[in-house]
């Protein structure tokens, strides 16, 4: 079960390593997930299929007695390692699958978009209360100073009537 667990989290490294360089060289979201996937489906598969071939003879018993030079199939002594090889088996198969499908899916959906630069991050209060945008300038009322030199004034939402 070890060996399941170091191969699944291998292959994700390999996926969030690729995606996460692919960002650093300026890729958007959507075309670092895409060419992520075009690089690293191979590998990926490729490593799944020769652990699950390799796991493959023991659970179909196949035993090898190396002192006699004997092959038997469904022997005494492999009855046990059947269960845990078609576990393992079976794992590496459908983590594999979710591998290739569920990791770019959690990438777009829990990663951000880069900001441009000098573009701060906002604190999450003040994103909530939506402190700090700016609006379009607004038309001054009949008796109000108009003041060229002045930023855009900050625009509050209104509360529900």
């Amino acid at each position: 079960m070890i060996a399941l667990a170091g191969v699944v989290v291998n292959n994700n490294i390999v996926l969030i390593d690729t995606y996460d360089r692919l960002r650093d060289e300026g890729w958007t979201k959507l075309d670092a997930v895409l060419q992520t996937c075009r690089e690293r489906a191979r590998p990926v598969v490729l490593t799944a299929a020769a652990a699950i071939l390799g796991v493959l003879p023991i659970a179909f018993g196949l035993g090898l007695e190396l002192f006699h030079h004997e092959t038997t199939i469904n022997a005494p002594s492999t009855q046990w390692w059947i269960s845990l090889s078609s576990a393992i088996v079976y794992g590496l198969a459908f983590a594999t699958v979710l591998t290739l499908i569920v990791t770019p899916a959690a990438l777009m959906v829990f990663t951000r978009d880069k900001r441009p630069a000098g573009e701060q991050r906002r604190s999450i209060l003040s994103r909530l209360l939506r402190r700090g945008e700016t609006g379009a300038a607004q038309e001054p009322e009949d008796g109000e100073e108009t003041r060229p030199d002045d930023e855009p004034a900050i625009v509050f939402p209104k509360a529900a009537e």
